[in-house]
């Protein structure tokens, strides 16, 4: 998920796959990567990547 860089991380984009955030971002799929596994703040392109993850309402 893409968010904002303010306190409130509102989210600007949301996809499943790499591939799909990197092609919104004209960027790289290795360069998304890089930014969410390295924690990076996104304050020169205006948004971060971070990562959600959830459980399967199936799996409980």
């Amino acid at each position: 998920m893409a968010v904002t860089v303010d306190e409130f991380e509102l989210p600007l984009y949301v996809t499943d796959t790499v591939v799909d955030m990197a092609r919104w971002a004209e960027s790289t799929p290795i360069a998304v990567s890089t930014a969410i596994t390295r924690g990076r703040s996104g304050k020169y392109n205006g948004f971060k990547y971070i990562k959600v993850e959830f459980e399967d309402a199936e799996e409980e």
